[in-house]
């Protein structure tokens, strides 16, 4: 069950009622000072409520719950006076909720990270796949080139070679005519 800004307010009441008279606090303190105005005198709803109260402070380990013929009771003890110099109930509860605040912030920050590394792998895999394809076509054009410069060097071997041989042919079809 979550604690309410009311039940914030009747905690600290009790603590502060605890520390200042140094002496048990019960249900009738809470319903003289107003606090249970809302149960109307529903007796059997107010001693629901404060033993509810009283198992707070019990599992917190702040104050002494007992139990007479007539009521339960809390009395003060030194995790009491501790707890209520550090602030009471309304500071534990914006201490925890900030707390649960920060633990959020820090799974999302977390889950983004883990979202980022994600990513960052998955960009660097395209990268390498990318930069594998680069090199695939960068030796394609090396082998291009190379059999380009080749095929030239041999267009022009055969152009000096069919210069050559029709030079060579033109001169020996000249001496035949004129001879």
């Amino acid at each position: 069950m979550e604690i309410t800004d009311k039940d914030i307010e009747k905690l600290d009441f009790i603590l502060n009622r605890m520390v200042e008279t140094d002496w048990l606090v019960s249900a009738n303190d809470l319903h003289r000072e107003g606090l249970y105005d809302e149960y109307k005198n529903n007796t059997e709803l107010i001693e629901k409520d404060f033993k509810y109260l009283l198992s707070v402070f019990d599992k917190m380990n702040i104050g002494i719950v007992s139990m007479t013929a007539d009521a339960e009771h809390i009395n003060i003890n030194s995790d009491a006076i501790i707890f209520h110099r550090n602030g009471g109930f309304k500071k534990y509860k914006t201490e925890r909720q900030d707390k649960i605040m920060l633990e959020t912030i820090n799974r999302v920050d977390s889950d983004f990270e883990k979202q980022l590394d994600n990513r960052i792998k998955e960009l660097t895999a395209e990268n390498l796949e990318y930069q594998k394809t680069q090199r695939k076509k960068d030796e394609k054009i090396k082998q291009l080139t190379k059999d380009n410069l080749r095929l030239g060097n041999w267009d022009i071997r055969f152009r000096w070679l069919f210069y050559i041989l029709s030079a060579i042919i033109g001169f020996i079809i000249k001496w035949l005519i004129d001879k």
